[in-house]
């Protein structure tokens, strides 16, 4: 099991007082992934994550569809700081292929964040954004977050 804290980490552990390792899921229909913290090296399998989004996909999450990941959301969702987490799944015995992210910003407050997740349309319908969801909640509560809110586009009805 992974650390945070080793080279890549997004975060600083010491300043959130906690450590996030990697858990093995079991999905619906057994299918089995890795949920781990994103890391810095995580650009080249997040714009292929974004490619492989169907369009419909793409703009429920970001309200926008380019057809290439833009650099500057890859660098937002990268950059390291211990006011953001990022969490990704990666198929067991899938190194390197991330289908779903799940990441938060926390607020001025320091108490509330706002949240965002994006699953994979070929691994969607399966409880893969739940389970990912669930644990970037239970994280953000050890941090001491105490409200999320998520800015969810009208026609999204599996939110």
């Amino acid at each position: 099991m992974n650390k945070i804290g080793g080279p890549g980490w997004r975060g600083n552990r010491e300043a959130v007082g906690f450590i996030c390792v990697s858990h093995r899921v079991s999905l619906a229909d057994g299918t089995e992934v890795w949920i781990r913290p994103l890391r810095l090296n995580d650009r080249e399998a997040l714009t292929e994550l974004y490619g492989r989004l169907g369009e419909h996909s793409r703009y429920q999450r970001f309200f926008a569809c380019p057809a290439r990941l833009p650099a500057s959301w890859a660098e937002a969702l990268l950059e390291p700081s211990p006011r953001r987490l990022g969490l990704v799944a990666e198929p067991v015995g899938e190194p390197h292929r991330i289908v779903a992210l799940a990441d938060y910003t926390v607020s001025a407050d320091a108490e509330s964040a706002e949240v965002g997740l994006l699953v994979e349309d070929a691994w969607q319908h399966n409880g893969l954004g739940r389970a990912l969801f669930n644990h970037l909640l239970v994280l953000g509560e050890s941090r001491g977050i105490r409200s999320f809110v998520a800015y969810v586009h009208w026609s999204n009805r599996r939110a």
